[in-house]
């Protein structure tokens, strides 16, 4: 009885706090600062051996300047290429990146005359050539945003602050947008 009269002294005398033990720690766990970092061993989910831009545990914008074919390379050992889906699920929608970055999604592949919702895949080309204009990119009220030229249209990270739909006006809002697979970006990398 003693100890809990103790304990209830305790968490009188000290009131309550919005701030957890955790948050004003070391790192180890808390939610002030930025996600994915802190705490345990490092894991680095970018080839240049950063985490460049975390968004969560499992997903971080790496930088560089790669074809949509090429922009894996940047991303760390076990770590490959975000989905639409996957960025979508893991902070797509609430952080707008810092630079462009490529995911593995396609919306319009060498050959094809109009767009797709996105893909779980990389454009199968990343060639600069010519195709027809064809809506790729909504507003999120269903509005056409952009039609660009080109047979590859993949899909890459915004800073623009914008939420677009990409391929489809039925796919879900994220900070996106779409461009010719052959431009150059970085990479969003999962695990």
């Amino acid at each position: 009885m003693r100890g809990l009269t103790c304990a209830a002294i305790a968490v009188l005398a000290l009131g309550c706090s919005s701030t957890s033990v955790n948050d004003s720690n070391n790192g180890s766990g808390g939610t002030s600062g930025t996600a994915g970092a802190g705490g345990g061993g490092a894991v680095h989910g970018c080839a240049d051996g950063t985490n460049g831009q975390p968004y969560a545990p499992d997903m971080v914008g790496c930088d560089g300047a790669l074809t949509q074919c090429d922009a894996e390379k940047l991303c760390g050992s076990g770590w490959l290429m975000c989905t639409y889906d996957q960025y979508f699920v893991r902070g797509g929608a609430q952080v707008s990146a810092t630079q462009g970055r490529w995911l593995k999604s396609c919306v319009r592949d060498y050959g094809v005359s109009t767009t797709t919702c996105p893909t779980t895949s990389a454009c199968e080309k990343c060639e600069t050539t010519a195709g027809t204009p064809s809506p790729a990119e909504w507003d999120c009220n269903g509005t056409v945003a952009d039609a660009p030229e080109g047979t590859d249209i993949g899909v890459v990270t915004t800073t623009s602050g914008v939420l677009r739909t990409p391929g489809c006006p039925t796919a879900k809002c994220t900070y996106s947008t779409t461009d010719v697979a052959a431009n150059q970006y970085g990479a969003m990398c999962c695990k």
